[in-house]
């Protein structure tokens, strides 16, 4: 009997197992987010250097024990990474807009990008194996590619500089094989690293015959035209065109808001003796949609060059692709990357774009000769986005090995 009492008396070691298991789970998984929160906000600061710690997120949400840990280091992630959304989706949708709604934004996206990291987040090797390339890829093409920010595979172009498609194969694997043999893993890695970046010749310049132009017009009233102020930009951007040495002329987006018949009359004189003078704009505008009230974002070839027009493929979702609705500007999925200006392959990516995957991979299968970005920044003077843009695009230019040139106006 007392030895009875005594078995009885005696704490079961099980429970307390579970609930310290249970217990450093928690805490690891909170400290990895933690990590993940830092990773997402240094390597999307603006800065070159930092951009290659995507390359650390991916090997930090696969040392998670399960779908919901690798979720939430993912959602922190993409949290820390994309909160200069908050502030700069107020200042895009205008002084109407409620603080609401840069949060609202922010947090949809987060959610949303942070879920493919769940859902493919696989118990047992080999599957595990896959989790990486299936969660990049999931978040990189449409649909959920649409609102893709942030994407660790920019990460690409700093680590594995042009490689191409090479160093994206490279990226979706080798997460894999350092997590679970970390001992060949890893210098294996550091290997292909280094042997990338010390083969790499450097950033190819762009043409001589290319120049990209700035522009300070602040905000681009498209909904509420000054026809003065338009007037004022035209004869600007027309004089530095004539004056240039240039032969092809990169301007802005929205640099001329709108492109329609009367346009063409006015800037008519102007493109004539552009034409004469062996020389070539290629201008930022709007173009309208017949019998429609929506608008084409676009990028149009004008002067010596035979005229042409690109289409924005990935306008800013809710603000500008507005789905259900007949205005605003149309999601062209199915259209081409690039365009032809003055016999050279042009790969086009207008503002939005620059900070998505989908379009830059797209595009690279037209082979372009030239990456060609234009923005129109001048809501986004006082957060990274600027600075992320141009961050985004470089390293695409540096895995892919592209000459490059960038217009923005602010």
């Amino acid at each position: 009997q007392p030895l009875l009492r005594t078995d009885l008396a005696r704490p079961d070691p099980a429970p307390t197992e579970a609930l310290m298991g249970t217990w450093l789970s928690d805490h690891r998984t909170l400290a990895s987010g933690v990590v993940a929160a830092v990773t997402g906000t240094l390597a999307w600061s603006g800065h070159a250097v930092t951009l290659a710690l995507g390359f650390g997120f991916l090997l930090l949400v696969l040392l998670q024990a399960n779908r919901w840990a690798a979720y939430a280091v993912a959602l922190a992630y993409y949290a820390a990474s994309t909160w200069p959304l908050v502030p700069g989706a107020n200042a895009f949708f205008g002084a109407h807009s409620q603080a609401f709604e840069g949060v609202a934004l922010w947090a949809t996206a987060s959610v949303l990008l942070a879920c493919p990291w769940g859902l493919f987040h696989f118990r047992t090797w080999p599957a595990r194996f896959w989790s990486v390339p299936l969660a990049l890829l999931s978040s990189c093409l449409p649909p959920l590619g649409l609102i893709g920010w942030a994407s660790p595979l920019t990460s690409a172009g700093m680590i594995f500089p042009g490689t191409g498609w090479l160093g994206i194969l490279a990226l979706l694997l080798l997460p894999g094989v350092i997590v679970r043999r970390p001992r060949w893993g890893l210098p294996l890695a550091g290997a292909l690293i280094a042997f990338a970046n010390s083969i790499y010749p450097g950033d190819p310049p762009p043409p001589r015959a290319w120049e990209a132009t700035d522009t300070t017009f602040g905000r681009s009233e498209l909904e509420l035209p000054d026809p003065v102020r338009e007037f004022e930009n035209a004869e600007w951007i027309q004089q530095r065109a004539l004056n240039s040495n240039a032969h092809i002329i990169l301007f802005p987006e929205i640099a001329v808001p709108r492109w329609n018949d009367a346009t063409e009359a006015f800037w008519e004189p102007t493109l004539r003796t552009l034409a004469a003078n062996g020389k070539t704009i290629v201008l930022g505008t709007t173009i309208p949609v017949a019998a429609s009230p929506s608008r084409l974002n676009s990028v149009i070839v004008r002067g010596a060059s035979r005229s042409a027009s690109f289409f924005q493929r990935v306008p800013v979702p809710i603000s500008m692709w507005r789905p259900f609705s007949q205005s605003g500007f149309p999601l062209r999925l199915s259209g081409p990357g690039s365009v032809s200006v003055a016999g050279q392959r042009a790969g086009v990516l207008i503002c939005y774009e620059l900070l998505l995957t989908w379009p830059v991979l797209s595009l690279s299968l037209e082979h372009p000769a030239i990456l060609v970005g234009v923005a129109n920044d001048y809501w986004a003077k006082r957060t990274p986005i600027p600075a992320v843009q141009r961050l985004a695009f470089n390293a695409w230019a540096r895995l892919f090995r592209w000459p490059k040139l960038m217009a923005v106006n602010t």
